[in-house]
């Protein structure tokens, strides 16, 4: 999706935002899952927050145009080919 919104040097910075993003996720949320396990005492909570996080994180992506526009393409594609019949 980075480089289809960036080009050249802003793609390659995207791209490291991503991977900067990506390395965080496997520290942070587990220890705001054990923080919040210390002061509730209740692991619900903590996979609660997660759950909460990924659903956002899927809103977003489903707002995004890039994944409009290949959904748009796939349906483009899958019409030309039920017009051309079996093969």
């Amino acid at each position: 999706m980075v480089t289809e919104k960036f080009g050249g040097v802003e793609a390659a910075g995207g791209i490291a935002m991503v991977s900067a993003l990506g390395n965080l996720s496997g520290f942070l949320p587990p220890y705001l899952v054990g923080w919040i396990k210390d002061s509730t005492g209740n692991y619900g909570y903590g996979l609660l927050f997660l759950a909460v996080l990924s659903l956002l994180g899927g809103l977003l992506v489903l707002r995004s145009d890039g994944f409009e526009r290949r959904m748009v393409m796939r349906g483009a594609a899958a019409q030309a080919a039920v017009r051309a019949g079996p093969v």
